[in-house]
């Protein structure tokens, strides 16, 4: 383990109470600690964002702000929600561990965790996006590695759990639980936060790779994303959940 300290923030809209809590009761349980950013993405989220701001101080956590309420869901309000923690990692020397609130953890995600933390040059996504077709999946890990991997989902086939760099960056699109090393943080353009229009994943996905830091995914996958979609329109792709969560 490294001899820094951790930072774990989740990125919730304030109208997500039940999403939220079930994420918080998960990482808290696991000595996580989480810091809240309670994003207020249209005004319906700002008129409540101070009430539940003190509930869930009163419940120990710590709590951030977000957001513009007149720029609705969507990569401007999401990369708002996700910039104080990386600046506040950035300047306490902490390693970040980046959440959104509809993940759950299975029982041995802290130990990819501390393997992700022990890789000091590299970003390591703990959940990825895998309901995609063959050949998009075969170029981001590797045909051999996915072809193992689908024998692990499907056939229960055993699987070695580690740390796999992706080959293929494209359409990373899952930010859902990303860890950064405070040393790549130092290499990552952070002034970018306070005007980009992108959400946190999708700007990872190009600055990391901008910068020559390798991308890690943990597999089988430790997180599993609930794609709850409370106070947000339906989704066009539905199937986001992963496909090899706690597959051990």
């Amino acid at each position: 383990m490294p001899d820094r300290p951790l930072l774990c923030s989740v990125l919730s809209a304030a109208e997500r109470r039940d999403t939220r809590e079930r994420t918080l009761t998960q990482l808290k349980a696991a000595g996580l600690n989480p810091v809240v950013s309670l994003n207020t993405p249209t005004e319906a989220n700002a008129a409540i964002a101070e009430d539940e701001r003190a509930r869930l101080e009163s419940l120990g956590y710590r709590v951030w702000i977000t957001g513009d309420p007149t720029r609705g869901y969507g990569g401007r309000n999401n990369i708002a929600g996700g910039r104080p923690a990386f600046f506040e990692a950035l300047d306490t020397g902490a390693d970040l561990l980046y959440c959104e609130d509809d993940i759950d953890l299975a029982p041995d995600s802290l130990w990819s965790l501390d393997e992700a933390r022990a890789v000091r040059d590299a970003v390591t996504y703990l959940y990825c996006h895998d309901g995609r077709g063959d050949k998009q999946l075969g170029n981001r890990y590797g045909h051999t590695i996915w072809r193992a991997l689908k024998r692990c989902m499907y056939y229960r086939e055993p699987f070695p759990p580690g740390l796999y760099r992706v080959r293929d960056t494209t359409k990373l699109n899952s930010g859902q639980a990303i860890v950064f090393p405070h040393e790549v943080l130092h290499l990552l353009p952070l002034d970018e936060l306070n005007h980009s229009h992108s959400a946190v994943d999708m700007w990872t996905q190009s600055r990391v790779t901008k910068v020559g830091v390798p991308i890690l995914v943990a597999l089988p996958h430790p997180v599993q994303h609930r794609h709850d979609r409370t106070g947000r329109q339906p989704s066009v792709n539905p199937n986001k959940t992963s496909q090899s969560f706690d597959l051990r």
